[in-house]
């Protein structure tokens, strides 16, 4: 399960939610501008409440280098279009520092949103939990009869599942479609044309389709 797996990004102040696969959080991760020009980032915890809406739309794909301090390189294109090459680069270990990964954007709903003020942020990774979680949602997305009407899901996490590879345990996010808006002004992507236990993670906090009406994501 997954997305069916070029320009280069640069550092910038776009904010972004980040999921940790290593200890099943999702984290709202702000940026802000020093005097000296530099930027920084502040992380928080939002794992619980977190729901947002996700430009499902307009999902990338393609390969990323998280180089250490660095911004990402990325080298991606539109999901359903051929893939490009990957990078040659290797790393010290031999290996591509080029890895499959997605991207799209969201928007918080606005009890977890911070200063969002309905900006959109972005939501990256290449780690294999991450993908293969986000993929299934995605999956749901293309198979509903909402995405026909034009319509993008609002997520939750509501579990996680621990994977097992060698001696490391991380957690596959288990997402739920809670209800389909239309785009919020955040998200300013172009609508695609309509198709003819270490971690005990996010307990469900019962919440429903009403919820998360689509006057609160903007």
């Amino acid at each position: 399960m997954g997305f069916g797996l070029p320009s280069q990004s640069s550092g910038s102040g776009k904010p972004y939610l980040k999921y940790d696969g290593r200890a099943g959080r999702l984290h709202r991760v702000d940026r802000a501008q020093g005097a000296d020009g530099m930027w920084s980032s502040t992380e928080v915890d939002i794992t619980r409440d977190a729901a947002f809406v996700a430009d499902f739309a307009n999902v990338r794909i393609g390969f990323i280098n998280y180089p250490k301090g660095a911004a990402p390189q990325k080298v991606m294109v539109p999901y359903g279009t051929p893939l490009p090459q990957r990078p040659n680069e290797l790393g010290p270990d031999g290996r591509p520092i080029y890895r499959d990964g997605f991207e799209f954007d969201v928007v918080l709903h606005k009890t977890v949103a911070g200063n969002d003020n309905g900006q959109a942020r972005e939501v990256s990774s290449t780690a294999k939990v991450a993908i293969d979680g986000f993929g299934e949602a995605f999956e749901a997305y293309l198979a509903a009869p909402e995405k026909a009407a034009g319509k993008l899901p609002v997520l939750k996490l509501v579990d996680t599942v621990a994977v097992k590879s060698g001696q490391s345990t991380n957690y596959r996010p288990v997402f739920k479609i809670m209800s389909w808006v239309d785009r919020p002004p955040g998200l300013s992507g172009v609508q695609a044309a309509p198709a003819p236990a270490p971690v005990r993670a996010p307990e469900p906090v019962g919440a429903s389709a009403d919820d998360f009406p689509g006057d609160d994501f903007g």
